[in-house]
């Protein structure tokens, strides 16, 4: 069953009390504090600013269609590393090379500029494995094809239901009441949580595939890295293009997106630390199964630290401003161009 929010606070508290919950008791991940000191030390002046998704593979204007293509993207926004092969999915898009997840939105920004009706909740529904074939395999095959085909027949379904076949009713239903004139959107601020009413809510109960959660020593933990991300890169988006969709104390909610790229980072710069067994497994490309012991602890002890890594640069510099978000892009962005040493492989639609 989906995590269904009831609060902002409960939301906050829940997943980052279930990280700290496995991190005390980890077996084969743990922090090294003192270089996560001397690293929230040595960043504490140089928190980056939100992203603006404003790379040519995202959509430019502040309009419905943008809604759409932010939320569809995150609705298939995991796994580009293809665990058997170890190949990194890719696509090529007005003259450049765009791997990893901007080689899938890519894939959809050029799908659409086609005419390909992606948006529309009824294509979506009947979406078959040939024509997402043509959609994203032009240049490379895309991992977990399949289950993404999954994904995108339920959102349909959903959508045609629930909202009128498009994902910016949703974000109205939020609290939003998005007029659109002319292609320029104006909007009143929406909410994330509002018992059940809010977008993460909606995310969550509504679409079963943004479930992201798991069971250690008997303990629910939740992640719900793209239900978050969604919010988070849909509210990024429209930020940049002078659009509030979301308050900001909604937004200081959410917590990092624990992917792949997180924990390679942190391992890489020894702030966690994988035991000899799990070290070896990483290093040799050994898949982890979703779930398992192994790898709820490298996700949520890597949760864990961040959330240390943000007060201790809030102990340094009181001025930071610095939130999950930025922390979350920061590393996200450091372990994308960081190829000399492996993240883990797990084959799951979560992350």
């Amino acid at each position: 069953m989906a995590f269904k929010t009831i609060s902002k606070s409960v939301w906050t508290d829940r997943i980052l009390g279930g990280a700290a919950d496995v991190a005390k008791v980890a077996e084969d991940v743990s922090i090294d504090v003192n270089r996560l000191k001397a690293f929230a030390f040595d960043i504490s002046t140089k928190i980056p600013p939100l992203p603006k998704w404003d790379l040519p593979v995202f959509a430019e204007k502040p309009n419905k269609d943008t809604i759409d293509l932010m939320l569809l993207g995150n609705t298939i926004n995991f796994q580009y590393t293809d665990v058997r092969t170890k190949e990194r999915y890719f696509f090529e898009y007005k003259g450049k090379v765009w791997y990893g997840a901007m080689g899938m939105w890519a894939a959809l920004k050029n799908a659409f500029e086609q005419g390909v009706p992606i948006l529309d909740g009824v294509y979506l529904s009947t979406l078959t494995l040939e024509q997402a074939g043509k959609i994203f395999n032009k240049d490379s095959s895309m991992p977990m094809l399949e289950r993404r085909v999954e994904i995108l027949n339920e959102v349909g379904k959903t959508l045609i239901d629930k909202y009128n076949g498009h994902f910016y009713n949703l974000v109205a239903e939020s609290g939003a009441e998005i007029v659109e004139d002319n292609g320029t959107l104006s909007a009143k601020q929406g909410k994330l949580f509002n018992n059940g009413k809010g977008l993460l809510d909606k995310l969550l109960a509504d679409f079963p595939s943004f479930t992201d959660e798991a069971y250690y020593k008997g303990k629910k933990v939740v992640f719900s890295k793209r239900a978050q991300l969604g919010a988070a890169m849909l509210y990024e988006k429209f930020l940049g293009l002078g659009l509030e969709l979301f308050t900001k104390s909604e937004m200081q909610q959410l917590t990092v997106f624990v992917n792949y790229e997180l924990p390679k980072v942190l391992n890489g710069l020894g702030i966690i630390i994988y035991s000899e067994r799990l070290n070896r497994k990483v290093l040799n490309q050994i898949p982890l199964e979703y779930g398992s012991n192994m790898e709820v602890e490298i996700r949520a002890v890597t949760l864990h630290a961040i959330r240390m890594l943000k007060e201790e640069i809030e102990k340094v510099n009181p001025n930071s401003g610095v939130t999950y978000l930025h922390l979350d892009y920061m590393l996200w962005e450091t372990g994308r161009n960081i190829n000399s040493i492996p993240h883990h492989l797990c084959e799951t639609p979560a992350y």
